[in-house]
């Protein structure tokens, strides 16, 4: 915590509702290009107490904190990077008895090559406040041709749709993801490299194999 004294930086200001009563509470951000920092406070008995704090990532990625007003919480991002790959990678903060907590992370949207071929594999998740107890997850997985097929060039290999559900859990104070067939760990959607290559291996390979011919090349079949 800065205690008595804050950055040289200029300050940034957010204001939106965080917790139960109707006064607004007020975050203030440090950017200092490439890392940054987020104060939240609430206002209590005329006094603007901390509610907690926690650091911002811009190694990678522009996208400003916000306060999301249909779900109350703190929105902040961190970012993957890689040769041939990149994600963004969404952090839910809630206001529990006062305090900030970090109650969900989810992979936001991810590409990356697929291995074997020119393709790219992307990930696009969304997600809604089902109630205080449940957060739902929907996920696009999607493989799309490489620059190299011409007029087929990005268009779409193999598509899917997957809905997770979380479900909060008093004692972690943080959504947990109810288990999903095929895929095992509880962080499957907070880590790049959780297993949907795998989940969708066998259909994709009857592509590369089976598939139109189109579909076959732009997965690496080496007899097209």
């Amino acid at each position: 915590m800065f205690g008595n004294t804050f950055p040289s930086q200029p300050v940034r200001v957010l204001q939106g509702n965080l917790d139960a009563d109707p006064e607004p509470e007020l975050a203030l951000w440090f950017d200092t290009l490439e890392t940054g920092t987020i104060v939240c406070f609430d206002r209590r008995q005329q006094v603007w107490a901390c509610m907690g704090e926690t650091s911002l990532n811009f190694f990678h990625g522009d996208k400003s904190p916000r306060i999301d007003s249909k779900t109350g919480m703190l929105l902040t991002y961190d970012y993957g990077w890689g040769s041939g790959y990149g994600s963004e990678i969404l952090n839910l903060y809630q206001s529990i008895n006062d305090s900030l907590y970090c109650v969900l992370v989810l992979l936001e949207s991810e590409g990356k090559w697929l291995l074997g071929s020119t393709a790219h594999q992307f990930v696009n998740t969304r997600f809604r406040l089902i109630s205080p107890e449940k957060i739902e997850a929907t996920l696009v997985y999607r493989v799309l041709a490489g620059d190299d097929m011409g007029i087929h060039s990005g268009r779409t290999i193999f598509s899917r749709k997957l809905i997770f559900e979380h479900y909060w859990d008093k004692d972690q104070k943080r959504f947990l993801p109810a288990q999903y067939p095929g895929l095992s760990g509880e962080d499957y959607l907070t880590d790049s490299e959780f297993e949907l290559e795998e989940l969708f291996a066998e259909e994709i390979r009857k592509l590369k194999f089976h598939g139109p011919k189109w579909k076959r090349r732009a997965l690496g079949n080496p007899e097209d």
